[in-house]
């Protein structure tokens, strides 16, 4: 599982590097307050329900800051 987690995260930082100046790339923050193991499917409901609300609260604050901000 580690293996897939390094290989995951090499992969993000070569996209967001690769098409930083191709695309607007937002980058949703991981929800996860109690460290549920990544292989335990018994919390996916309570999971995609944090991970929904953390999305449109990150999204709208994205949305809040002005273009130019936004650019650098």
């Amino acid at each position: 599982m580690h293996a897939l987690t390094q290989l995951f995260g090499a992969r993000l930082q070569s996209d967001l590097a690769r098409y930083a100046t191709a695309a607007e790339m937002i980058v949703l923050p991981a929800v996860n307050p109690r460290s549920i193991p990544l292989t335990s499917f018994t919390h996916a409901r309570e999971l995609v329900g944090q991970a929904l609300t953390a999305a449109r609260t990150a999204l709208a604050a994205h949305d809040r800051q002005p273009a130019l901000a936004r650019a650098s």
